[in-house]
């Protein structure tokens, strides 16, 4: 199954979707420090869910308005790292 990583502003927004979804029965849901490779210099968290719950995750985040700053499909490379594709949402 396919994974995706949200990059979220905030831990507080982060952990809000997080809790919702958790709520809703999906335990395949954590947040995370955004990778290196993603990041903007700053600290900013992210949230890695599975692709089959995408439209929920955005209904948590616009209920809780939450500001999405991209969207990565997570692939691994032959020596298990991570690779990230930005994908359109």
């Amino acid at each position: 199954m396919n994974e995706l990583l949200a990059v979220v502003g905030s831990v507080t927004g982060a952990t809000g979707i997080l809790r919702d979804l958790k709520r809703k029965g999906y335990e395949k849901v954590v947040v995370v420090n955004t990778p290196n490779s993603l990041g903007n210099g700053g600290c900013s968290y992210s949230v890695k869910f599975r692709e089959e719950i995408k439209a929920e995750f955005f209904e948590a985040a616009r209920r809780r308005r939450v500001k999405i700053r991209g969207v990565y499909k997570i692939f691994k490379d032959e020596r298990g790292e991570s690779i990230y594709e930005s994908v359109s949402w």
